[in-house]
This record gives structure tokens, C-alpha cells and sequence, in this order.
């Protein structure tokens, strides 16, 4: 725009900043990402017809790059653009086919490994040195699932626990790559443009300062700097392909072997592009220009240390690496000092820069405004579709996470024993998942329905119930806010883990309330808002949660995670006086992970042997409120309130008569954990309490 060149955009909305700029000529709202390919190719037609002597087209991201190379002919007689076969553009953005390419022309690259099953998962995982990344082969596929294109992972379970989140189990397509160590500038990038016979007219290379979103997204403060092996390297690569237009390319330096390995191949024009700016004002978009309008391209002469920033997504990435330790605030200011550019800021151009400050303030004050109260249910029923297997293996693993999710369920059967209920005693499960529970309480005798409203649960819930032979035990699809069941249906309602989930807790309490018989009971859990690990570790403490909010909020470009809430105990108990139920009891479960300033401080086996001991001590004065699960048992009142507390007290009377028959579950896994236990009392002694045991 400012070499007098007319520009036009494209966007899906009319927002967009640089649509606010003085040098955008005009402005195109069409969503090129999620409208029918064919319906864009005859947009971009119509428009190309509309401004008349082909002009330049030019892609900015994955699926408009994808979507130029594979209708190249037909844009052909309207547009210029970079042409390459379609199957080369796939291929490097495809991570496995690109792996193939590099190893093939002898491009160093990280190694990368790519499982076709959860099994084939932990087998490479128990052969893994963490921390490792875990990428989508297809980066947009998966981002359009998560809003991700890559995590890191530490462990094991985490790498489960993400694999079962993010993967697509009816088309695999996440891979392994090892997380390459790495010196302080180690992260490098190549912006070139290449002409029709491959060869490199304009090239400079660069340095990650920053990213977004933290070490693993793109640049949000980087630096120029000369590297000819990085040039040499991605020359030689791409004439060895064929390859013509305007390349992206990012690389990390191995200090193990020494080498510059390439991860990542982008064939269009990046976003850092105006980092790599020579001392004549020249970019890639420029040598495109130039190239295909008949004019020469002038050799770079690269400006050394030019700077460059994303103003806002730097500022919050570099809250993030402060948290972690790697930036404190003087190292900061003197990252920021002589940045010849900004993404939005221009003195001649002011509009983007407001756009973009107006839009960031808005968001993080709806952020910090905002409770996650309304959650999508949707997302919610999305989210549990895909980790439906996870919910099926959760009580039989090792990890601290399966070992309270086991207690959880052990503390509500300890309940449930206690309560006196006839037999084929009406219950109703709510978040009934994979079934597990249900089918132990029809194991006991009751009558169970099982309700959930994630359809691949439901179907994991009824297998399991066919595969246990519960015949007392009916799976059905429905949701907790508004159930299909009549006044008074009931004589147990459980809902484990179900509120969090809900966009209405009261109304989902009052229906539980509505379908139980006048007398009937109601357990039910949440996630504490104030769990003791959060309490202990200033970075996660409970007041600062809305800036924690609107921080992941921005650095995930609007993604509305964590799409669970967590709650305070007053306010569950509230509800649950709202809902007419009388509390009959209370008890906290589980306590971990400890950290301090998001570091774990202990082992996964010492964070369980650290769960085993506090829960004992669960009904103790400080720790009776700050488990990370609460829990609640409540009756449905049949009589007046003096009746009804002297029921509580008959309730309390008949738990304790009974917990020697009902051994807390946390004794079992205490010694699955290889807890000693001190012999104090002789055979005689241990016969006895064998015997009180078999009763």
C-alpha cells in the first residue's frame, strides 16, 4: 500500500484491524475456512472478474494456501499467485510427509515417531525421554478439534491423558516428536522468496526471542540475525523440491549434535514476515510482487539486529515466561529497547493499533468479568465424546488423578451402605460415564438407570453393562438439567462429578430433588474452588483465578477453556438447601498434586503415598473444606425438621456401628503402594479383627 499498490483483504468479518487500515483499497467479508471450497473458489472468481487484470493473489494462512495450490487452474485465469503441484504444498504441511522429504534430501529434522493406536502410544511411551511434543500430523485439523497444534508433555500419564483428549480415534493422526535441548538462541527462522526455476531471489534468517503461545507457537518478539548454513541448508532443500513462491521455515539448533534441524515448513507468507525487512525497505511480499509483475528483485542486504513484536500477544506471553522464571522485568524492558517494528503500530497508520488495543481491552475485562458460569454444552458433550475411552480405564490406573476419582466413588458406595435401602431400591445415576459405578450399585441388589448426555458414554455404559450381566441396570441419553423422569421416581440420586459441567447447578439440583420420593437421598460432588494444593502454591492461589482467566483466555486466541467450574463450598450447600434437601453430610476428597509456582514438588508415586495420608485425616478442621473434591449427601424431607435431625443422627450412629465392615478404600491402595503398617497386637488380636472384617 505505501508503494502506491492497490491492496484488497479478505476476512471472515467486517472486524478485522487491518481492514481499519489506510492503505487496505477495499475489503472482502467471505470465511474462506469453513465455506464449501467450491463456494470460495467462485467468490474469489467473481472478485478477480470484478478488479480485472489478474491481480496478485495472496494466501496468509494453512487452508487458504491448501486451498490456492489444489484450484490452481481454475484461479489461474483470474489471478497470479506462487504456483506448486497441490501434492507438494500437502506434503509440507503434512508433518509426517514432511519428515519423509527431509530424511529423504538429508535435511536434518527432530526424530518423530507415529502411533496408530493408543497401544502403539504406550509402547513408544515406555521407550520416550521426556518431555516430548505431541502434534497433530494434519496441524489443522487438530487445531480446528482443540484450538492446538502442539503441547509439550513431562510424563507418561500426561502424555496418555493429552493423547486421549486431543486424538481422534476414528482417524489417528498425533505424532511423537522429541523436544529438541536447546542453547537461549537456538530457535531460528528462514523468510525467502523463490523464483519459477526454485532459485532463492530474496532470503534473511532471524531468531524466536518469544512466542505465542510459549515455546512452542509462533514469534511474538524476534530478532534478524545472519545464519548462511540455515540459508544454505533451506536452498539446497528447496531446489531439491521444485519449490517457487514466498516460504516460512523454522528450525531449533541441537546442541547434542550440533546441527539445525527443521521442524516446521509453511509455503506461503508467514506472520513474522515484516521481521525480515532489508536496508532498502524489501520483504518477501515485495519480491513476489516484483517477480510476477515482470520487475527484478533485488538482492537482499539484510539490516542486522532489526527487531520486531506482536504487541499484545508478546505482552502476555511474557507474563507466562516470567511465571516460569525466564524473564524477570529488567530483562523485559531491555528485550523491547530499539523494536524497529510492530505488528499493529504505525505512526502513518494508526486505526490497526487502535482497533487492536480497544479489542484486547475488551476482552480482558469481559475475562476478568466474567464467571465461567455459562458453558457450552455442546463443547462439554464434545469433550467427553473424545476422551469416552479415558473415562473407561481411569479406575484401574496407578496415577493420582484415577486414585481420587476412586476414592470419590468409594466414598459415595461407603454412603450408600449406610443409608438402609431396600432392596431393588429405585437409583438413579446422572454423569453415569462408562458405567463403572452403576454397575456396582445394580452388583448390589438396586435397580439402577444410568443417564448420560455424551452419546459415545452412553454406549461404553451399556457395553460394560451387557459385558458385567447387570440386568437390573438401564442406559439411556438424556441431560441432568431437565430429566425425563416423573416426581418422586427415586429412591437414590448420585451425580459424581456431574456439576462442574452443568450451565445450571441450582436447576440441575432441582431437578435431582423433583425425581427423588419424599425421603429419598442425593449424593453429589464438585471441584473445590479452594483445594489445599492451590492454597499452598502462590501462582495458583484462588483470588488471582480471574487474571488467570483472562490470561489463558488471550493467550488462546479466545478459546473458552476450562469448560468445567469449580466451586465453593457455600455455594453447593446453598443450592442444595434451594432444592428443599436437608445436608445429612459432608467430606473432602483427594489432595494433590502439590506444587510451588507451578513446579510439581514431588513424584508421581509420592503425590498418591502424600493422597493416602491426608485423606485420612479428611474430616479434620482444615482439611474437611479443601480437598479437591467436595462432596455432599443430602435427604429429600418426608417429616418435620426435629424428625429429620434426629434422622441425621441415626445416620451418623449407623455409619459408625458399621466402619469396620466398610474398610475405607485408601487402606487398599495404600498397600497397592507399598505402605508399611506397624504390628502392634498379636495373632490373637489380628484373628479378631479378621473376624470383625468377615461380618
Amino acid at each position: 500500500g505505501r508503494l502506491g499498490v492497490a491492496v484488497y483483504g479478505m476476512h471472515r468479518s467486517d472486524e478485522a484491524p487491518a481492514f481499519a487500515s489506510r492503505f487496505c483499497h477495499g475489503r472482502f467479508v467471505w470465511d474462506l475456512d469453513e465455506r464449501p471450497p467450491a463456494d470460495s473458489v467462485a467468490r474469489l472468481l467473481e472478485i478477480g472478474g470484478e478488479l480485472g487484470e489478474r491481480p496478485i493473489l495472496l494466501p496468509t494462512n494453512d487452508e487458504t494456501a491448501l486451498l490456492v495450490a489444489a484450484h490452481a487452474g481454475l484461479l489461474r485465469s483470474r489471478f497470479r499467485f506462487q504456483e506448486n503441484a497441490y501434492e507438494l504444498v500437502r506434503g509440507l504441511y503434512d508433518k509426517r510427509r514432511m519428515h519423509e522429504l527431509a530424511r529423504a534430501h538429508e535435511i536434518p529434522t527432530a526424530e518423530t515417531r507415529f502411533p496408530r493406536s493408543r497401544e502403539e502410544l504406550v509402547a513408544l511411551a515406555e521407550h520416550t525421554c521426556f518431555p516430548v511434543l505431541l502434534k497433530g500430523g494434519d496441524g489443522i485439523r487438530l487445531s480446528h478439534r482443540s484450538g492446538l497444534k502442539m503441547v509439550i508433555v513431562h510424563t507418561r500419564d500426561e502424555l496418555l491423558a493429552r493423547y486421549d483428549e486431543l486424538e481422534d480415534p476414528n482417524d489417528p493422526d498425533l505424532m511423537l516428536q522429541e523436544y529438541i535441548p536447546t542453547c537461549e538462541e537456538g530457535q531460528w527462522m528462514f523468510n525467502g522468496y523463490f523464483d519459477g526455476e526454485s532459485r532463492c531471489l530474496f532470503g534473511m534468517t532471524g531468531l524466536k526471542l518469544r512466542q505465542t503461545p510459549p515455546y512452542t507457537g509462533m514469534t511474538s518478539l524476534g530478532v534478524c540475525a545472519p545464519n548462511p548454513e540455515i540459508e544454505a541448508l533451506t536452498c539446497r532443500f528447496m531446489k531439491a523440491l521444485g519449490y517457487r513462491g514466498i516460504l516460512d521455515i523454522g528450525y531449533r539448533f541441537d546442541v547434542r549434535d550440533g546441527r539445525y534441524k527443521v521442524l516446521d515448513v509453511n509455503p506461503r507468507l508467514g506472520a513474522t514476515f515484516r521481521l525480515f525487512v532489508d536496508q532498502q525497505g524489501m520483504d518477501v511480499a515485495r519480491a513476489l510482487y516484483l517477480d510476477l509483475t515482470g520487475q527484478p528483485v533485488p538482492r537482499a542486504r539484510p539490516a542486522p539486529r532489526r527487531k520486531w513484536v506482536v504487541e499484545d500477544l508478546d505482552l502476555i506471553s511474557s507474563l507466562r515466561y516470567h511465571a516460569d522464571g525466564k524473564l524477570g522485568a529488567g530483562k523485559w524492558l531491555r528485550s523491547l529497547t530499539r523494536v524497529d517494528e510492530g505488528a499493529w503500530f504505525a505512526p502513518d497508520d494508526l486505526r490497526p493499533f487502535a482497533k487492536v488495543c480497544a479489542s484486547f481491552a475488551r476482552r480482558a475485562a469481559r475475562k476478568l468479568r466474567a464467571s465461567p458460569e455459562r458453558r457450552d454444552p455442546d463443547r462439554v458433550k464434545h469433550h467427553f465424546g473424545r476422551r469416552a475411552e479415558y473415562w473407561q480405564r481411569v479406575y484401574d490406573e496407578p496415577h493420582l488423578e484415577a486414585v481420587i476419582y476412586r476414592e470419590r466413588r468409594a466414598a459415595a458406595l461407603r454412603w450408600i451402605e449406610t443409608l438402609g435401602l431396600e432392596s431393588q431400591a429405585r437409583v438413579l445415576e446422572v454423569g453415569c460415564g462408562a458405567g463403572q459405578t452403576a454397575i456396582e450399585l445394580a452388583r448390589l441388589g438396586y435397580r439402577v438407570d444410568a443417564l448420560d448426555a455424551t452419546p459415545e458414554m452412553v454406549a461404553l455404559a451399556a457395553s460394560a453393562a451387557e459385558g458385567a450381566g447387570a440386568r437390573q441396570l438401564r442406559t439411556r441419553l438424556g441431560e441432568v438439567e431437565s430429566l425425563d423422569f416423573l416426581d418422586g421416581e427415586f429412591d437414590l440420586v448420585l451425580a459424581l462429578g456431574v456439576l462442574p459441567w452443568v450451565s445450571g447447578e441450582a436447576r440441575s439440583l432441582g431437578e435431582m430433588a423433583r425425581v427423588l420420593r419424599p425421603g429419598g437421598w442425593l449424593i453429589a460432588t464438585v471441584d473445590n474452588a479452594a483445594p489445599l494444593h492451590a492454597l499452598v502454591d502462590p501462582r495458583s492461589t484462588p483470588p488471582l483465578a480471574p487474571l488467570r482467566r483472562a490470561a489463558r483466555w488471550l493467550l488462546r486466541g479466545g478459546d473458552e477453556s476450562p469448560i468445567s467450574k469449580r466451586h465453593r463450598v457455600g455455594e453447593v450447600e446453598g443450592w442444595v438447601r434451594a432444592a428443599g434437601l436437608v445436608k445429612i453430610d459432608s467430606i473432602s476428597i483427594g489432595f494433590g498434586p502439590f506444587s510451588l509456582l507451578g513446579k510439581k514438588l514431588l513424584s508421581e508415586r509420592g503425590s498418591v503415598r502424600v493422597q493416602l495420608g491426608l485423606q485420612r485425616l479428611a474430616r479434620a478442621p482444615i482439611l474437611r473444606a479443601t480437598g479437591a473434591q467436595y462432596a455432599v449427601l443430602a435427604r429429600k424431607p418426608d417429616r418435620p425438621r426435629s424428625r429429620l435431625a434426629s434422622g441425621q443422627k441415626m445416620h451418623q450412629a449407623r455409619r459408625a456401628e458399621q466402619r469396620d465392615i466398610f474398610e475405607p478404600a485408601i487402606e487398599r491402595e495404600a498397600e497397592a503402594f507399598g505402605e508399611e503398617r506397624a504390628v502392634t497386637e498379636g495373632e490373637g488380636a489380628e484373628a479378631e479383627r479378621g473376624a470383625g472384617r468377615s461380618r
